[in-house]
């Protein structure tokens, strides 16, 4: 019953919620449980549907309850946009101080502060600060004046407010990406400490200039493989591993974010080898050409690190690049984070034109069966276990699974347990 009703609330099916909940006493005893992911109640998962939150109300939710997350709980405010937002606080939603914050109510945001001075040190969600969550000059300006720390970081992501403002890697330039990218300036400006990747994302040349003249060895980091005392290894990834992809290095974060002038400094002094694997992580296949007529060795210097380039790129959906280095000779079976391979992890985020790359390019002649059954460390699966998991959990809305389910088989995967994909998966297999 309880698995029914979840399944009716994120399906937004009211009239079935309505029955499961007319007709049982468990269903009812759960309409504030903590059912969803990351421990989200009933009504935070249905805060955008307004019948079902009007259900749920009804039936005893409480649009105060935040999330039960071990590192902060999350409040139904905290990320909402403004309309939705003032639709919930006429339902009940109270604003406290993360709320306030994010949706830049200034004087409710004094007056909490008035009341309690404390709540600027507070976590929320992720245990995030209330500069985490603040979107205007103004809000930031109070908070800071009111003894808030600019560097403070995050429990679940070891993030500060000017790392978490970063937007995100994905091709957007929207007012949301600008107004983040906005918010970022605005910390910096007030003393926010900058990281590589920071002054990459800005394509701010002297500020970069500065971050490598005090630490010459961050031009060569690499998020989430590199120890890195500004992003440091955090619970659930540190928070730039959300607005980039593991595996990214500030050069490709300045070419993702078209600051080439930043990527020129972050190469001055690199090695033929960091050049060559810079040319392949963004598919330059004339730059990658250059260092191999100038460095034929090149590629026996690449260490096993180095040869993870291949598995970040697939993981990032980038086609030219893979292509690029299968062509330069990478080895398509090369092991990346946890093992897996490129096809493990193209495969996870349905990224079907990258497996189709990997599958049918030349280097993989002969060798398709040793690609498709090799079994990653962490979860003993092979690519196709992937592609099963990734269908039901990734999320990602462009991802074509069924397309890579049927490109694994019929390369000689052998049929697994499809009861955990999708329906279009499971339909595709058979």
């Amino acid at each position: 019953m309880i698995e029914a009703f979840k399944k009716a609330v994120a399906g937004g099916d009211v009239g079935e919620a309505r029955r499961l909940l007319e007709t049982s006493v468990e269903v009812r005893g759960a309409v504030n449980a903590p059912l969803f992911a990351f421990d989200q109640r009933p009504v935070s998962r249905a805060a955008k549907d307004f019948g079902m939150v009007d259900l749920l109300l009804e039936f005893g939710a409480d649009l105060n309850l935040k999330s039960e997350w071990w590192a902060g709980g999350w409040g139904i405010l905290e990320t909402a946009e403004p309309e939705l937002a003032e639709e919930l606080i006429k339902r009940g939603a109270v604003v406290d101080v993360f709320a306030a914050a994010h949706l830049d109510k200034i004087d409710r945001l004094r007056e909490l502060l008035d009341a309690d001075p404390e709540l600027v040190h507070a976590k929320g969600g992720d245990g995030c600060r209330a500069l985490h969550f603040a979107r205007s000059k103004e809000a930031m300006d109070l908070l800071l004046s009111r003894g808030a720390e600019i560097d403070a970081r995050d429990v679940d992501h070891e993030g500060t407010a000017a790392q978490w403002a970063v937007p995100r890697a994905d091709g957007s330039r929207d007012d949301k990406w600008r107004e983040d990218l906005q918010r970022v300036r605005w910390l910096v400006e007030r003393g926010a400490t900058v990281d590589i990747f920071m002054a990459a994302v800005l394509g701010d040349s002297g500020l970069l200039r500065k971050v490598m003249a005090g630490d010459p060895g961050a031009a060569d980091v690499v998020l989430g493989e590199t120890d890195y005392a500004l992003c440091p290894k955090a619970p659930g990834e540190h928070i730039y591993t959300y607005r980039f992809t593991g595996g990214m290095t500030p050069y490709q974060v300045a070419m993702e974010f078209g600051n080439p002038a930043c990527a020129e400094i972050l190469l001055e002094s690199a090695t033929p080898r960091q050049r060559f694997l810079a040319a392949c992580s963004v598919g330059d296949e004339g730059a990658a050409r250059a260092v191999l007529v100038a460095r034929p060795g090149v590629l026996g210097e690449l260490t096993g690190k180095d040869r993870h380039v291949l598995a970040h790129a697939a993981w990032a959906g980038r086609v030219a690049a893979v292509m690029l280095m299968l062509d330069m000779g990478i080895d398509p079976a090369v092991k990346g984070p946890g093992e897996s391979t490129a096809l493990h992890r193209a495969a996870w985020r349905g990224h079907h034109a990258v497996v189709r790359t990997i599958l049918t390019h030349p280097v993989a002649k002969g060798r398709l069966k040793e690609l498709v059954s090799a079994v990653e460390a962490s979860f003993k699966a092979t690519p196709l276990g992937w592609c099963y998991h990734g269908s039901t959990n990734c999320g990602n809305p462009a991802g074509d699974y069924a397309a890579i389910a049927r490109m694994l088989l019929e390369a000689g995967a052998e049929r697994e347990d499809a009861s955990g994909a999708s329906e279009a998966v499971r339909a595709a297999v058979g």
